[in-house]
């Protein structure tokens, strides 16, 4: 699967190699076609992947999934792609798989999986509100149940709106309940998505977090697992993938269509169809100003990014008893899970706590959502080479988490041992995320997302939050998109081949 550079005419061309990438190369493979996948990273697998430091496998970006049970939609999709084999899921405690810790008012709720078990737990922590909370069930599974990309048999559909992604998250839940405990609980899940409840849709914030809501698992050997599936499963078609590579050019625009791109090494590759599978504004920056009107390019620019992540990874002593191992251990300093998600929040914020293994080494990971603009200031820096000022704040922030970490579990102390810490700096430079944004661009009501045929008509656009964040969410936009480039016969055939 080597580059050829004789090679230099492709029916599709995929620019990132990160979840939706490589799952729309393996689509339009399975379709037929020569195909060209160009990674701007050293390795295929963005955030998807994992990396080795100081001799430990550490998650990059991807630290757990959802709805991997038999005959939920991400595992119905891998089993699509003849993957899901290759896959082996470790579920969380299915009764406290998330433990929402709200240190203000010294309040634990257990979140569960499972629809009915997770019911059955909430009614159980709040007396008094049943209603509210089987009101809240039956609108998300209604919500569920209208929107055609969550079912294997119709996820080529594109969603109609409904009334459900014209109220914020944060109105709904006002209108069900005066609890603010409960209100939170419900919120907590936001940070799978980065946008905060008064910015994004009941809708979409249902969309992303019923798989959550039916089972919670990482991954043995991390994500990197997912991306050597896809790998493997791409060995046996007419795939190139070349890393370290990005375009610099398009050219031959003729007829709204474009015959040719200029990589930045000189390569010149011709080409039927371009699919672009990265942040929207890194796609804005690559298309020529005179083929878009300029509200086009306004629109793209003005989308907001999710937050990145200050994240820490630690070694935890043998000799120290793990704590709610098989849980997700999330910490809310105060019980506003909006003000926390929001830009402006300068204290310590929201911190997710997980535990992990590598080879026989138990691993903490711990990490804070993360503006831009608190890194901005040394956005100019690079790898190796950050000033002294910046170097000085991480190590403070650092030891900040590592306390609030043996904080929440005393018995680490002393035994909790630093092996890196990254922030969306970190981010920006490793995985190229724009602005160091975890999940792209944010979800926000009544917004309308990048994603199909453009102006130029070979070009299209899947990729970051083009239906929803996330790996899933990518992985559905690539499906949908594949759809428009292969045509609806290809399709239905490998549809039904599954």
């Amino acid at each position: 699967m080597g580059f050829n550079y004789m090679q230099k005419k492709y029916r599709n061309v995929i620019i990132g190699a990160g979840a939706g990438g490589l799952a729309m190369a393996l689509f339009l493979a399975k379709a037929g076609g020569k195909t060209l996948l160009i990674e701007k990273a050293a390795v295929p697998g963005g955030a998807l992947g994992s990396f080795n430091h100081k001799g430990y496998r550490l998650d990059a970006g991807f630290h757990f999934a959802g709805a991997l049970q038999d005959g939920g939609i991400f595992d119905e999709i891998l089993k699509m792609f003849n993957i899901r084999n290759q896959i082996n899921p470790i579920f969380l405690d299915s009764d406290a798989a998330n433990k929402f810790n709200f240190t203000n008012s010294s309040k634990t709720v257990n979140f569960p999986y499972g629809l009915e078990r997770l019911k059955t737990s909430l009614d159980a922590q709040f007396p008094g509100e049943t209603q509210a909370i089987h009101r809240y069930f039956a609108d998300i599974n209604s919500i569920v149940e209208r929107t055609p990309t969550l079912h294997i048999k119709t996820l080529h559909i594109v969603p109609d709106m409904i009334p459900e992604d014209s109220i914020t998250f944060k109105d709904y839940l006002n209108s069900i309940t005066d609890s603010i405990l409960l209100k939170e609980s419900l919120n907590a899940l936001v940070m799978c998505h980065g946008s905060a409840p008064s910015e994004i849709s009941l809708a979409d914030n249902a969309r992303l977090c019923y798989g959550f809501y039916e089972s919670i698992c990482t991954l043995e050997g991390g994500g990197a697992s997912l991306v050597n599936a896809f790998l493997l499963e791409l060995k046996k078609y007419d795939v190139d993938i070349i890393c370290s590579e990005e375009i610099a050019k398009l050219a031959d625009i003729k007829d709204k269509r474009v015959g040719r791109i200029i990589l930045k090494s000189g390569a010149e590759i011709e080409l039927e169809s371009l699919i672009f599978t990265i942040n929207p504004k890194s796609v804005v920056d690559i298309l020529p100003e005179r083929s878009f009107p300029p509200a086009f390019f306004s629109r793209v620019n003005n989308f907001e990014d999710t937050p990145g992540f200050f994240t820490v990874f630690a070694t935890l002593d043998d000799s120290a008893p793990l704590q709610d191992a098989e849980s997700i251990t999330s910490l809310y300093p105060i019980d506003d899970i909006d003000r926390l998600s929001l830009p402006g929040w300068e204290k310590p914020g929201a911190l997710a706590i997980m535990h992990s293994k590598s080879d026989k080494k138990n691993i903490v990971t711990a990490f804070e959502p993360l503006y831009w603009s608190t890194v901005s200031k040394w956005k100019d820096s690079s790898l190796g080479n950050r000033p002294e000022g910046y170097i000085k704040w991480k190590t403070k922030k650092t030891d900040e988490i590592l306390n609030r970490i043996t904080d929440q579990f005393p018995s680490y102390r002393g035994k909790l041992h630093l092996i890196a810490a990254a922030t969306p700096l970190t981010y920006r430079d490793y995985l190229y995320h724009h602005n160091g944004a975890a999940y792209g661009i944010k979800q926000k009501i009544n917004q309308f997302n990048l994603i199909g045929q453009l102006r130029i008509r070979n070009i299209f656009v899947a990729g970051q939050s083009a239906i929803l964040p996330g790996v899933l969410g990518t992985i559905m936009a690539s499906i949908l998109v594949a759809k428009s480039i292969v045509g609806p016969d290809k399709f239905e055939k490998i549809i039904k081949t599954h």
